[in-house]
């Protein structure tokens, strides 16, 4: 073995084991000698790359993909350091030429999966994780990253198989249980979540951030006391657990103690204050109160709790001066129902700013909400083709910056003006109505992927006694086909319309609306609708509803002429449909 191979095979000695900074002046003594040494620079360069020295490591790397015997870990390695200096470009396509030189080189699809992941291009990168791991079963790491972006999308079936199919080779092992256990959980299967967490407990009975997930789970299904118990003990093994504390203020206001929520909430946030959810938990239970001016100013932290950045089309917010001239974009943050209630503030907002303003908003609402706003400024759903703003401000931010601190201060109802028609759909279903009938509208779930909706929902099976009145004729408000398919298997005797497949909009929504004696609602968009068209609503409401409707009473300060019609306890529908059947035939 001559010289250069002997410092060769010393230099890959101490490569392996480490010793980066005595392998590396190895490596560049035997270029020295051999400057066109491929294998060399390779070697180099991964050492570069695994010092954290990353311009080093590609200018290393680079020369050596225009080589025809590159192979796949050169561009991946090189790929990897691209995405450490930022050059996310450079590293997407540095992934891809390696697998297209290695079709079969898992560890590149894990890559640029991980980089598509961090883009939230989730679905490509699913793909990446599915190919790596069909290239290696037996990688967990790519088994757990396929889960979780899975998890992050929403497919709950799928993730709970990935998981499951990496315990069986690692069946204690914590993280993947935990994982698992938060699938399970989102997929509304509670009590075998807390199995998982149970036998963890068995094993670690003082591991409190398993307690607080207990706790979380507890009062998803109104077990308050255990929930409360559960919390306490987190708090006694970890007194500074923030999370802990945010839990034990979520079974307070639970058990309606907002008081006692807000010191638990206030108490989260200052052990951890980047804790945006102990923020909101905070300025939320206080605009349930009624505490307007302190709750709007927290309410800001909803920003900070969405999955993806939100969006910049100006330069800066505006802070409510007088802008006159200047173009303002007001952008809806948050779902229907919120941007149905919070445009009320947009003709306050154009009086106070004389800016030429432009209201952004999903497409849905654009029809409804573009009559009543046209003194404001036009109502769009996107804003490709429009010039350059100077400000902008999200819609739920109106409020504060218009000191509305006092529940006097909110408009009143019958703010949303409808057009003249509808489409054609509706208004040939509006024939079908029956006159001699008492006609109302029925909406009893919301969207399956609001984090509230199996609170606020009220199973179908819960309205029979509704459907054994006479004189009524009722129709179904659901937007998706399923809602007919139940309702026919109830095999009841009421007579049922069903609308929701033929709404376009919410405009023809409204204006069907228009044509009913009243609506019936659990808390979603619809029951939104009615309140700003001033039309006679109910909405029938959990035991902790949402902050908007208060804790107690029959009035809405949003919509005067809604009604409120309450569980009077965790999870009891029974009582609310009793109360309502005993009232709707002489409404």
């Amino acid at each position: 073995m001559d010289e250069n191979q002997n410092t060769l095979q010393s230099a890959l000695e101490l490569h392996q084991e480490g010793s980066l900074d005595q392998a590396e002046p190895a490596y560049r003594k035997l270029l020295a000698v051999d400057p066109n040494n491929m294998q060399v620079r390779f070697l180099l360069g991964t050492c570069l790359l695994q010092l954290n020295r990353y311009d080093e490591s590609i200018s290393i790397l680079e020369p050596l993909t225009e080589q025809p015997s590159a192979g796949p870990d050169v561009f991946n390695n090189l790929g990897i350091a691209y995405r450490a200096t930022g050059n996310l470009e450079a590293a997407v396509s540095t992934f891809q030429q390696a697998i297209k030189s290695n079709p079969e080189y898992s560890q590149a699809y894990f890559n640029l999966g991980e980089l598509l992941e961090t883009g939230n291009a989730l679905k490509e990168a699913a793909q990446c994780y599915r190919k790596a791991l069909e290239l290696t079963p037996t990688d967990h790491q790519a088994g757990a990253a396929f889960a979780r972006v899975l998890t992050r999308m929403k497919n709950w079936a799928d993730a709970e198989n990935i998981y499951r199919q990496i315990l069986s080779a690692d069946p204690q092992n914590e993280e993947y249980l935990v994982q698992l256990a938060f699938v399970l959980a989102s997929s509304k299967r509670v009590e075998e979540a807390l199995e998982i967490y149970q036998d963890i407990l068995s094993r670690k009975p003082d591991f409190a951030e398993i307690m607080g997930s207990v706790c979380y789970l507890y009062e998803k299904l109104g077990q308050f006391s255990e929930a409360r118990r559960y919390a306490k003990q987190a708090l006694d093994i970890k007194p500074d657990y923030a999370e802990g504390w945010n839990n034990l203020g979520s079974v307070a206001l639970a058990e309606h103690q907002p008081d006692e929520a807000i010191q638990n909430f206030k108490k989260a946030a200052e052990l951890v204050p980047e804790l945006s959810i102990a923020h909101y938990n905070v300025a939320t239970t206080q605009l349930l109160q009624e505490k307007y001016e302190a709750g709007w100013t927290g309410y800001e932290y909803r920003l900070n709790l969405t999955p993806t950045r939100f969006p910049q089309y100006a330069e800066g917010n505006w802070r409510g001066e007088a802008i006159t001239g200047k173009r303002l974009v007001i952008i809806a943050d948050q779902g229907f129902g919120d941007t149905i209630q919070f445009s009320r503030f947009l003709k306050r907002a154009k009086e106070m700013s004389q800016a030429d303003i432009t209201f952004l908003c999903h497409e849905p609402l654009v029809s409804l909400l573009a009559p009543s706003l046209k003194e404001v400024g036009p109502v769009v759903a996107t804003i490709d083709n429009e010039p350059s703003f100077d400000y902008q401000l999200p819609l739920c931010s109106l409020p504060g910056l218009l000191g509305i601190h006092q529940p006097d201060k909110i408009s009143q109802s019958g703010y949303v003006e409808l057009p003249g028609s509808a489409s054609v759909e509706v208004t040939t279903l509006v024939r079908e109505l029956d006159t001699g009938l008492k006609k109302v509208g029925l909406v009893w779930r919301g969207n399956p992927e609001q984090d509230r909706d199996q609170l606020r929902s009220c199973p179908l099976e819960k309205l029979k006694p509704l459907f054994n009145l006479s004189g009524i004729q009722w129709v179904n408000l659901q937007i998706d086909e399923q809602s007919r398919t139940d309702l026919e298997s109830l095999q009841s005797p009421a007579r049922f319309l069903h609308a929701g497949h033929l709404v376009n909009d919410f405009r023809d929504t409204g204006w069907l609306l228009k044509q009913l004696d009243l609506v019936l609602s659990v808390d979603t968009a619809v029951a939104h609708l009615a309140g700003a068209l001033g039309l006679p609503v109910w909405t029938m409401l959990c035991h902790t509803p949402d902050w908007r409707w208060r804790l107690t009473g029959e009035e809405s300060t949003w919509y005067p002429q809604m009604r409120l019609i309450r569980q009077p306890a965790w999870s009891d529908w029974d009582s609310v449909i009793a109360q309502i059947a005993q009232e709707l035939p002489t409404a």
